[in-house]
């Protein structure tokens, strides 16, 4: 499984001024205990919401090998994309350059097979230095990981963070001679 954060089609300019912007806002950025409460549990839906995905992905792959097993060769190569995108509350009231902070950023997760990962290993914490050490206590999940790391999003951008929209995409490839 691997992951990408979709955003890195922007021109050079609108990444920049996105840059600044996170730059800007991250500078005034206080963590609260208000605000590190509220970034927990966006967090922990990043969180449950991989895992669920993950563990309905595994189910559609054991049932395609399963086919595969059974001689049905169509599905013979096959890949499963997990599609995470976060959506912000006030989108409809924003400004051009939030409006493109928020609209061009989903994690894509493409799963082969059935196979485990380190992603969703509880024991591997992807809390790096983005955080000023606010949550060394605490587990973060690979997904704000990706966010931070590649991403042009503010603090307050994952604040208000709503609502995770979760896609399960099967892709079958088959070759037919001719």
């Amino acid at each position: 499984m691997y992951y990408t954060c979709y955003g890195s089609h922007l021109d050079k300019a609108t990444q920049e001024r996105l840059s600044a912007r996170e730059k800007m806002l991250n500078k005034s950025f206080v963590w609260t205990e208000e605000n590190k409460a509220r970034f927990l549990v966006v967090n922990n839906a990043f969180i449950d919401a991989i895992e669920k995905a993950h563990s309905e992905a595994l189910k559609m792959s054991k049932e395609i090998d399963e086919k595969i097993k059974n001689g049905n060769n169509f599905f013979q190569y096959y890949d499963i994309e997990i599609l995470l995108t976060p959506c912000i509350k006030g989108h409809d009231e924003m400004d051009s350059d939030e409006h493109l902070v928020t609209n061009y950023h989903t994690i894509r997760c493409l799963m082969i097979g059935g196979k485990e990962n380190i992603y969703l290993n509880r024991k591997l914490n992807w809390n790096i230095e983005f955080l000023d050490n606010q949550f060394d206590d605490h587990y973060i999940g690979y997904c704000i990981h990706e966010l931070l790391e590649t991403c042009v999003w503010s603090f307050q951008d994952f604040l208000n963070i709503e609502e995770i929209q979760t896609e399960i995409v099967v892709n079958y490839e088959n070759h037919i001679e001719v």
